[in-house]
């Protein structure tokens, strides 16, 4: 019986990923940035965060003389590496200097709404309330101060769209075609709200041809991704992969492109195929949050073979170059934990039985609320005192 419950706990973690962290909770005082854990605090990368020669997304076909330096480079250091706080730390001052001038204090309001958005967001994309709150807020304050200000039109209308506020969202694109009805971005957001209006294929011919038409890299990478998304929304993996590799192709040297495309090969259990774009990642974008990701696909990768019923050395060896990268990383933990256990049971090596309950206990202390990792560890305390 207790082996039946362990079978189906490698089961379950061989299909779903476990969320390792955790919400913080909101303190006193709703402009102080709320901190998930997992991030780390890296000043010396911001030396490396260059200006880049377009505009941020959301002002995409404006002169670059026109937007203040610090707007563009707080939106630079926030794109370069999310979970590092120094940045984020780093973009505040530029937010909270341009708050201080009359003309840019739109533009500071932005910033720091996206500043909020970075810092909220969790492993699944969803946003923390408390810094959704603020980000909501600080758009508001961006077109109470100045009404025509695109770039929270932009921001503000994503927001809508994600939360299905579908009137909500009209009404902003509707702003948003008033003030560019060319830009690129306002046909992105047309492009968005037409998917529930018009046929699928004339839907993807727009999108084709904005796809032709545009030149800014964070619009093309939001537009392919888009289309991925709805071909998977139909069941056609194979062309949202083909739809991710052409995105990979056109942006060779962006590595939140390969991010999405790692991301969407770990969603249909492709680890293999996601290790190998690492290497230009590792490049592109050395530092913690890349280290963090190919933990990911290294723990996917072992996830995998243990639900194959692989060798339970080599299911191992993967969990612990894992750990190696990523030594908090819970899931990793819980894998090695049942691939000691699988290991015992063929050897009968109470060493080994002994090693899957430290595993199993230190994914315990890294993630007291996970409901699977209290399972495996009173399962395996269990195996071990029977």
């Amino acid at each position: 019986m207790r082996y039946i419950l362990l079978s189906a706990l490698i089961l379950t973690l061989c299909g779903f990923s476990i969320a390792c962290e955790k919400e913080a909770p909101s303190g006193p005082g709703a402009m102080e940035p709320i901190r998930p854990r997992g991030r780390v605090h890296d000043k010396n990368a911001l030396a490396q965060v260059q200006l880049p020669s377009w505009p941020p997304l959301g002002s995409a076909g404006v002169d670059l003389a026109k937007l203040p330096r610090s707007y563009r480079r707080g939106m630079a250091l926030l794109a370069a590496d999310p979970d590092n706080l120094a940045m984020a730390e780093a973009a505040q001052h530029h937010a909270l200097a341009l708050l201080k001038i009359p003309a840019d204090r739109s533009l500071g309001h932005v910033l720091h709404g996206r500043l909020q958005l970075v810092l909220g967001r969790k492993p699944d994309g969803q946003i923390l309330d408390g810094n959704l709150a603020i980000a909501v807020q600080d758009f508001r304050s961006a077109l109470e101060t100045d009404p025509k200000c695109y770039e929270a039109i932009f921001y503000q209308a994503d927001l809508a769209l994600k939360a299905k506020h579908m009137a909500k969202y009209d009404a902003l694109v509707k702003m948003a075609r008033a003030l560019r009805p060319d830009s690129p971005e306002t046909r992105w957001l047309a492009l968005r709200q037409k998917s529930r209006l018009i046929s699928w294929t004339d839907w993807l011919q727009e999108a084709e041809t904005l796809l032709a038409d545009a030149q800014h890299p964070d619009l093309l990478r939001q537009t392919y991704s888009l289309v991925a998304q709805n071909y998977r929304l139909r069941d056609n993996t194979s062309k949202a992969l083909a739809i991710h590799q052409a995105m990979v192709d056109r942006l060779p040297e962006d590595p939140r492109a390969i991010t999405l495309f790692i991301e969407c090969l770990l969603t249909e259990r492709m680890p293999g195929q996601a290790l190998k774009l690492t290497e230009p990642l590792e490049r592109l974008r050395p530092g913690p949050t890349t280290v963090r990701l190919k933990a990911k696909i290294l723990c996917n990768v072992g996830n995998q073979l243990l639900g194959s019923k692989a060798n339970p050395k080599e299911v191992e060896a993967w969990y612990r170059r894992a750990i190696k990268l990523e030594p908090e990383q819970a899931e990793a933990w819980l894998g090695l934990a049942l691939a000691l256990h699988m290991k015992a049971k063929e050897s009968e090596s109470e060493q080994d039985q002994a090693r899957a309950f430290q595993a199993a206990s230190k994914a315990k202390q890294l993630d007291p609320g996970n409901r699977q990792a209290r399972l495996i560890y009173e399962e395996l305390f269990y195996a071990r005192h029977q």
